[in-house]
């Protein structure tokens, strides 16, 4: 974490203490939350921060030792070469992986369609378009409503054949999401005169 200068720590000091943000917003104000949705790409703003999510499907095999599970994978873009974007994009892959894969907010069993044999692969790619601060909120709420929105094709088993219909949405199924954890951040600061 980044330390503040003298003058910052003034500045921030005095804009708190008049109960004030540099954004405008009041001190207990959350963000705006807005949402926009294009086909199968999802754009969150939450502020002025704004990110795109979208969702890639594909039947693969499963992994090793988990014949009933499907894959769900999180790709976060800071769209930026600063070595601290690096690190920050491997912390909200992680962050995610757990929020939703590792709270079992989605059902990796409903992804399985022969099971220790095809599953669904779904590959979430989030990209930063506007970053004015929230990122972890951002990225997530772009993640979670991207995934309640997604559709996978449906798949029909004939003589251990498989027949995928992707051109047909009125036959498309939502994926199983068993509950939706609600991710909020606030700052708590220990500002010593």
């Amino acid at each position: 974490m980044a330390q503040l200068s003298t003058v910052e720590r003034c500045f921030l000091t005095q804009a708190l203490g008049q109960h004030k943000r540099l954004d405008g917003r009041e001190v207990s104000q959350a963000r705006l939350f807005t949402l926009a949705r294009n086909g199968n790409e999802v754009t969150v703003c939450l502020g002025k921060t704004t990110v795109t999510s979208r969702i890639k499907a594909e039947l693969v095999r499963p992994q090793e030792g988990r014949g009933q599970q499907g894959v769900l994978l999180f790709r976060n873009s800071l769209n930026s070469e600063e070595p601290q974007a690096r690190k920050t994009q491997d912390m909200l892959d992680t962050l995610l992986d757990q929020l939703v894969k590792e709270s079992k907010a989605i059902s990796l069993e409903s992804l399985s369609v022969v099971n220790q044999t095809v599953v669904w692969k779904l590959q979430v790619t989030n990209t930063l378009l506007v970053d004015d601060g929230n990122l972890v909120d951002a990225f997530y709420l772009a993640s979670i409503v991207s995934l309640s929105l997604f559709r996978k094709a449906f798949v029909r088993i004939d003589n251990k054949t498989l027949f995928v219909y992707d051109q047909e949405p009125l036959r498309a199924q939502s994926l199983s999401i068993n509950h939706v954890p609600i991710v909020t951040s606030f700052g708590l600061l220990d500002i010593q005169e």
